[in-house]
């Protein structure tokens, strides 16, 4: 047995707990050990001492007395006393093992061992235990999609088993609006984080709804974005210039405190905690400041990132930064606003192609994506799969075949004395032999056909649980000929739609979602409502900064004190979920049937509780009344 000699550092066996004893003193029969971590001292016989010498090895990290941690580069011994070589700022530095941190554990299997820390069978077995059952969870397929904070719709799930089952999502997630095309990319990137498919994602938004989104994924997944805007970027990079930090590094701001949730009404919107009034940026980047792509890149800074396509338009350097950086998925939202003609793509286009190059995964969320004609519509689709989608007259042409195509599917599925016949010629198509299952033909046609699996779209007829939409036409004399009509100068007045609004609002105790086609008629009606009649009214369009809107919205969702009508013009509005209220009036009608479908799913749509009123105001004895 190695001798006791005072100075030199021992463990207690029986109760490691202690930490390292310092030995005092010791004689021909005894030894005095102090375990300062624990404020005592111990004395034990020197021939049955349950104690063992505490030796460290090279590349040990150890603490001084001070705390200061440091990582052991060499040992040696001096008079029966270990050293611990290390190196500091200002040069090796040889520290006796007296001076070192008492409150020391050992965490090393063997050390535990020889030291007699072992846990019980209980806790083995337990730990043993949570590792299978981590291992089964991790075998299932649905993995990824029990923790996030949502009703477990069979649409939904659906899509994120298909899309999880690919090594890289493409898709274009085109559901009818309220049916969650949100839910659904979360829960896609959701499967894909947590099962390790990829880690870095980037989800481009309009500008209003980047705060909605930021809040959505922490709320319903717990997933912490980082909201990037130019701002955000300049600070960024003038932090790390400042720290010389590798620019790849996580900035001291974290992950969501773009945006401080401090008190607020977007609170009461978004259904979390009283946080959410001020928006804090930091201050803008000087204009001169040079930018580069390779030097303090902001997007590797965070892993998940909120930004919008603005961003890159309006700064192209960022757009040559976002694309420096590896991503493995890129989610677009309200995707129709990429408009693609073969004369001439859009500037936002030609930034998401690029992009869509750069990432594994690419998601795109429309609810209306022939809203702009089949060439917008034949343009995303070119973004998720270059390959299949690559000329527009075979897209065309294909698209001409789809009516009797069509036909032979309905004879098909419609299992009448026709099926069989429609359904060997729908094999024949394919060359597939007549004994292919149904389940088989049906997936291999969606291969073969349209934009195969390329496109998701859920219709609400087939999604159940939908409330009734009640459609309560008001024939009005003599209506203005066009919708911008409206102004400030007193035209609105004396429009007849003004005095049947400011009526049907005030002897009902409802909320009234009021939605205009652009925003100079949104800003007439709410002005009208609010100091002429008396009503209490917000205004939401596409003019107001980013707080104003979020305030208005939060106005009208607080049940209390909030206003009773919300006047939003069409782009203003988009986005936006409002389905606690069920009134709403279309104060004049779009030329597309795509945006009066937008304009019911602010309210229709999965958690609306209460049918839907949809009010129309339209010339007495016209078409449209009847």
């Amino acid at each position: 047995m190695e001798e006791f000699k005072p100075g030199q550092r021992w463990v207690s066996r029986s109760e490691p707990e202690l930490g390292l004893g310092l030995i005092l003193e010791t004689d021909h029969r005894t030894v005095t050990c102090a375990f300062s971590a624990a404020e005592t001292n111990r004395q034990y016989a020197k021939a049955d001492a349950p104690l063992v010498r505490a030796r460290f090895h090279e590349g040990d990290t150890l603490r001084t007395r001070a705390g200061a941690r440091f990582e052991v580069q060499a040992i040696f011994e001096v008079d029966d006393l270990l050293f611990y070589r290390y190196r500091a700022p200002s040069g090796p530095v040889d520290l006796p093992e007296t001076e070192l941190d008492a409150t020391l554990q050992f965490s090393k299997p063997q050390d535990r061992l020889f030291l007699n820390q072992i846990d019980p069978n209980e806790a083995f077995n337990l730990r043993h235990q949570s590792l299978k059952q981590a291992a089964r969870l991790a075998q299932q397929s649905f993995r990824g999609l029990l923790g996030p904070r949502t009703a477990l719709l069979p649409h939904q799930l659906y899509i994120a088993h298909q899309l999880a089952q690919r090594d890289a999502p493409r898709a274009l997630l085109a559901d009818e609006v309220g049916l969650g095309k949100t839910i659904e990319a979360g829960l896609v990137l959701t499967q894909m984080l947590q099962t390790g498919r990829g880690s870095r994602v980037m989800i481009l938004v309009p500008e209003p709804l980047k705060v909605q989104w930021l809040v959505e994924m922490i709320r319903r997944f717990n997933l912490e974005f980082t909201v990037l805007d130019d701002a955000r970027c300049a600070a960024i990079e003038d932090q790390n210039r400042a720290s010389g930090d590798d620019p790849a590094a996580e900035d001291a701001f974290g992950p969501i405190n773009e945006y401080t949730l401090a008190d607020d009404p977007l609170s009461s919107e978004h259904g979390l905690p009283p946080a959410a009034q001020s928006i804090q940026q930091p201050e803008a980047k000087p204009e001169d400041a040079p930018i580069t792509a390779s030097a303090l890149n902001p997007f590797e800074a965070q892993q998940l990132v909120i930004s919008t396509l603005d961003l890159f338009l309006d700064h192209p350097a960022r757009l040559e930064q976002a694309l420096a950086c590896p991503w493995d998925l890129i989610v677009i939202d309200e995707a129709h606003h990429l408009q693609w003609t073969q004369a001439a793509p859009s500037d936002a286009y030609r930034a998401a192609s690029q992009l869509a190059q750069k990432t594994r995964g690419l998601l795109l969320l429309s609810a209306t994506p022939e809203q702009f004609g089949l060439e917008g519509h034949f343009g995303r689709l070119q973004l998720l799969d270059p390959i299949r989608f690559n000329r527009f007259d075979d897209f065309l042409l294909e698209q001409a075949r789809y009516t009797e195509l069509a036909g032979l599917i309905q004879t098909w599925q419609a299992r009448t004395a026709d099926s069989p016949a429609a359904r060997d010629a729908l094999a024949g198509r394919l060359n597939a032999p007549n004994t292919l299952s149904d389940a088989d033909l049906l997936h291999q046609l969606l291969d073969h056909y349209g934009p195969a699996q390329a496109m998701f779209r859920n219709r609400r007829a087939q999604v159940l649980g939908l409330t009734e939409r009640r459609v309560q036409p008001a024939e009005l004399p003599s209506l203005p000929a066009g919708s911008d009509a409206l102004d400030s100068s007193g035209i609105a007045a004396t429009d007849p739609r003004l005095h049947w609004l400011g009526q049907l609002i005030g002897k009902s105790s409802d909320k009234f979602l009021v939605i205009c086609h652009t925003a100079a008629s949104a800003l007439a009606v709410e002005k009208h409502l609010r100091l002429r009649l008396g009503l209490k009214s917000s205004c939401f369009h596409e003019g107001l900064d980013l707080i104003a809107r979020d305030r208005s919205a939060a106005y009208f969702a607080d049940p209390d004190h909030g206003a009773q009508a919300l006047i939003c013009s069409e782009i203003g509005s988009e986005g936006r979920n409002f389905q606690f209220a069920h009134q709403l009036v279309m104060f004049d009608l779009p030329d597309q049937a795509d945006l009066i479908e937008q304009r019911i799913g602010r309210l229709d749509r999965i958690g609306q509780t209460e049918p839907v009123s949809i009010h129309i105001p339209c010339p007495q004895n016209s078409e449209l009344a009847r």
